[in-house]
């Protein structure tokens, strides 16, 4: 069973998320003097820890060879253990889960037993995450799992993922050059939700930190070339000129977030 694997292993990988510090509700007292992990969506006045994942790795295996417990086995053991885990919104064939509108209330406040927030206050959650109930049998397969994001939490700013055949008025992908489409790329990349997403797990930063804010435009950088496609983040790292416009416009786009009013920590 999956517990006997767990108790064998000589290491177990807990993925989660951190998230709350602001419910703007006028029953709900404020938690203390703390920064709201998220922007944009309201979970709870505290901080807490949402799990969503386990992996394992045995002993004796190479260490990037790390098991992904399945979905159910993963949350009985991290409710076991006293961790929140998400909770299956859907569950069914691919199709069936897709059809599943994305744009909700978000449902982790009714999961804490907090009261909903005003009608005024809309608190969407962020989208969904699909994925299979059982991880493939091969550590070597993909996982098939993806993101699915309202647009207000999109980290790319172009919807349309056949934009590059659309360039040009119809122009195939081999009519652009790859450096013009690797950069197409990371400009799209460089949204304020990547830059809150960024921030939900660094912290927040005062402008009048330096060290702090230049760690979070390494850490930002490093987002953007993470989410590139392979040729692409090879492409961008091997550009001087690219990786000195991708450095200037995450920069700008930092300074324009610790400019607004109650941003700067």
């Amino acid at each position: 069973t999956s517990t006997a694997t767990v108790t064998a292993t000589d290491c177990v990988f807990v993925f989660g998320e951190l998230f709350g510090g602001r419910y703007p509700h006028p029953d709900v007292a404020a938690a203390g003097r703390i920064q709201p992990v998220q922007m944009g969506v309201w979970y709870g006045p505290d901080l807490r820890f949402m799990a969503f994942d386990v992996a394992v790795h045995v002993a004796g295996t190479p260490e990037d060879e790390r098991r992904f417990l399945d979905f159910e086995d993963a949350k009985r053991v991290c409710e076991a253990g006293g961790l929140l885990f998400t909770e299956p919104l859907r569950q069914g064939t691919l199709s069936h889960c897709l059809d599943f509108g994305i744009e909700f209330s978000s449902t982790v406040p009714k999961r804490l037993g907090l009261p909903a927030l005003p009608a005024t206050e809309a608190n969407l959650a962020e989208g969904v995450v699909v994925r299979p109930l059982r991880e493939p049998a091969s550590r070597r397969a993909s996982r098939g799992m993806f993101k699915l994001k309202i647009a207000q939490f999109s980290e790319r700013k172009y919807d349309n993922p056949d934009w590059k055949a659309s360039k040009g008025g119809g122009a195939t992908q081999g009519d652009v050059p790859p450096r013009d489409l690797a950069r197409f790329e990371m400009l799209a990349l460089i949204t304020m939700p990547r830059l809150h997403n960024v921030l939900s797990k660094t912290g927040r930063v005062s402008k009048h930190d330096k060290p702090a804010c230049k760690q979070l435009l390494q850490d930002f950088v490093e987002d953007v070339l993470q989410d590139l496609g392979d040729d692409d983040r090879l492409l961008v790292q091997g550009d001087r000129g690219l990786c000195d416009e991708l450095a200037q416009e995450v920069k700008v786009l930092i300074l324009q977030h610790l400019k607004t009013p109650g941003q700067t920590g």
